[in-house]
């Protein structure tokens, strides 16, 4: 199942149509579904909501979110899966600032920072907050999102390269 849930990250970074990722990650949820793979159901459920605000089907990406956001809660947040939790705050974010809600964005990656300190799970925030600077950043919120960015650059590891270039790109 974490194998089939990198595949679907995979289609979705590797440039392929939206539909065709769409696509793959409802087969994914199927699967996830018929056997019993709460985590693999997860990530459909956040490409699955992303691809469809990004193909203009707000109706859908909404109930795709709402679904995910249902199962994230459902599941038991741990060390495992902590960079799950951060997937999935940082698709449903993604999905609202293209729906047009940066404010449900900016409370979705609030949520998901506050539930990987609770448990511990330091090196998922950089990414995470990093995007929810850019977020506020984009609301105009200006100081909070350099406070977002300070705590990021605080903890990222200098050796990160995608939390580098992310901090680098908001700072731009």
């Amino acid at each position: 199942a974490r194998a089939r849930a990198i595949g679907c990250q995979l289609r979705w970074l590797g440039g392929q149509p939206l539909s065709a990722v769409a696509e793959q990650a409802s087969a994914e949820l199927e699967w996830a579904e018929s056997r019993g793979y709460p985590e693999l159901g997860l990530a459909a459920l956040g490409l699955l909501a992303q691809a469809r605000a990004l193909l203009g089907d707000g109706a859908s990406a909404d109930e795709f979110m709402r679904r995910a956001n249902l199962q994230g809660e459902e599941l038991i947040l741990g060390q495992d899966n902590a960079e799950l939790a951060a997937q999935d705050a940082a698709a449903a974010a993604t999905t609202l600032v293209a729906l047009g809600d940066p404010d449900a964005a900016a409370a979705v990656l609030d949520r998901g920072d506050r539930a990987l300190r609770r448990i511990g799970a330091a090196q998922s925030r950089p990414a995470l907050l990093a995007q929810a600077a850019r977020v506020r950043y984009g609301m105009g919120a200006w100081r909070e999102g350099l406070e977002l960015l300070e705590t990021c650059a605080g903890l990222a590891a200098p050796d990160d390269v995608v939390v580098q270039a992310a901090l680098r790109g908001v700072r731009a």
